[in-house]
């Protein structure tokens, strides 16, 4: 099934938007204000004006410019917009989680952060339809690739920069400064929180190690491969334990998803470069890492012989869990419909005995704020987006089913720190990666119907039937 945009507007109004579309070049534009959006991803929090950060500017400028592109697009070529049903249930799927968001409205007390963290939400959804709508070849989107790996490379760079030199950077970047103790320094660079720093740089990893994969250049190959140990140690400085397993899940992801093509000594290579890269800050940074990952042990264990003492051992693990019980016994005590968008740290007091404050995690925020149908909605949401990458890698050519891999291994650096953070408000990481599948539907499409790659497209299609059924057997 594929849906087609109809042509709309009076005939001045698209004769205006083919002439702008044309003097002005606007493709060229749009794709490189998207490549650059993707470029800053990194820095969504860092303000250029009181309220306005990087991101959110780059989207102010060029959303205009992209819309005016659409509309001369669809005019002067009758419909060539085009989607696949995968695409479009992704779509539908998000714009009926956003309208989940605005009936909690009616039946619940507003929350101060309603408009902003809809707005929010709202913006990531256009995000990922520009980017869906931009991106429609495999050049454009191994561009793409570069630029997310372009700005996750920066922005580890400048987490070890702050490890470094904390004062000069976090006044660089009028950035509070995060410490476990007074001598160690958890390194944030761009980012507002080393937590979501880990997250974000995880993702990027993902995406910059396929793109190595896919690499023809052995010069590219190794620049982006000496990126991915880059952004490892960067996360390793931001000393989140949440970090640490989405890490660890989305290093044992990769090896399950390669275990039959990957080779012992580059798998050795590998941990060897990121071990000497580590190590290289010292002894004792390296004893630093090791106790804060072992905390997560001595607090289970002591969780079940003492809880006092488990909550004099680590108090932040200790309000994270009073925060998890609590938001479930919410979600029973409110269920089905919720306590409405952004009321959960009004409510929490109520149900846990912690202070008032966020769940650290998505699904029980959502679960909570939005009850049943909510839920219900982002869980299908993330279901599509994650068979969409799995088809893709099933059935596309080479290139792009390298890149769906590495797109589907940085969802499960996504679903995997959501259990951690408050991902679907404060970061635009779903919404990109929701955006780049349906652009890689878009790069199918081109694949499927263009006669010159047409039979291709049928023998790659039945090469990977052929297999599935050789393993099945």
């Amino acid at each position: 099934m594929w849906v087609r945009c109809k042509r709309w507007g009076t005939i001045e109004a698209i004769r205006i938007i083919m002439i702008a579309n044309m003097g002005l070049g606007l493709s060229g534009i749009v794709r490189g204000g998207v490549y650059l959006l993707l470029a800053m991803l990194p820095f969504h929090s860092v303000l250029v004006l009181p309220g306005v950060s990087v991101l959110r500017l780059v989207g102010i400028i060029f959303a205009p410019i992209w819309l005016i592109w659409l509309l001369g697009k669809m005019a002067l070529h009758q419909a060539p917009l085009t989607l696949s049903r995968k695409s479009f249930v992704i779509i539908f799927l998000s714009f009926w989680l956003l309208a989940s968001i605005l009936l909690s409205s009616f039946y619940a007390p507003l929350s101060p952060f309603f408009f902003p963290s809809t707005l929010t939400v709202l913006s990531g959804i256009v995000m990922a339809v520009v980017i869906a709508t931009t991106i429609r070849s495999e050049r454009a989107f191994v561009q793409a690739f570069r630029c997310l790996a372009f700005g996750g490379t920066v922005a580890a760079a400048l987490v070890i920069a702050e490890f470094v030199a904390p004062e000069l950077l976090s006044e660089l970047l009028r950035k509070r400064l995060f410490a476990l103790e007074p001598e160690v320094i958890r390194a944030t660079g761009p980012f507002d929180d080393p937590n979501y720093g880990a997250l974000v740089l995880t993702v990027l990893g993902c995406v910059t190690l396929c793109l190595a994969s896919a690499s023809q250049s052995w010069r590219w190959r190794f620049c982006l491969y000496g990126a991915v140990v880059l952004q490892v140690t960067a996360v390793i400085l931001t000393f989140s334990r949440g970090g640490y397993i989405t890490l660890g899940l989305v290093a044992l992801a990769i090896l399950w998803r390669e275990r039959r093509r990957i080779r012992f000594w580059r798998l050795a290579l590998a941990c060897g470069v990121v071990i000497i890269a580590f190590l290289m800050f010292g002894a004792t940074l390296v004893d630093q890492v090791f106790r804060r990952a072992a905390t997560l042990v001595d607090f289970a264990r002591l969780l079940r012989e003492d809880p006092i003492q488990a909550r004099q051992l680590d108090l932040s693990l200790w309000y994270r869990l009073n925060l998890a019980l609590g938001g479930l016994r919410m979600a029973v005590a409110h269920f089905p419909l919720g306590v409405g968008w952004g009321n959960f740290q009004f409510r929490i007091i109520e149900y846990a005995e912690v202070l008032s404050q966020v769940a650290h995690n998505t699904y029980i925020t959502v679960a909570t704020e939005l009850g049943l149908v909510g839920v219900l909605f982002f869980l299908f949401l993330l279901y599509s987006i994650w068979m969409a990458c799995e088809q893709i890698t099933r059935t596309a050519p080479d290139t792009i089913a390298l890149l769906a891999t590495g797109l589907g291994n940085a969802f499960v650096a996504y679903l995997s720190g959501s259990f951690f953070l408050n991902t679907l408000t404060e970061e635009v990481l779903l919404w990109v990666i929701a955006g780049l599948t349906m652009a890689m539907t878009g790069v199918l499409l081109g694949y499927s119907f263009t006669p010159q790659y047409r039979g291709n497209f049928v023998k790659e299609i039945a090469r990977c039937n052929n297999k599935d059924a050789r393993r099945g057997n």
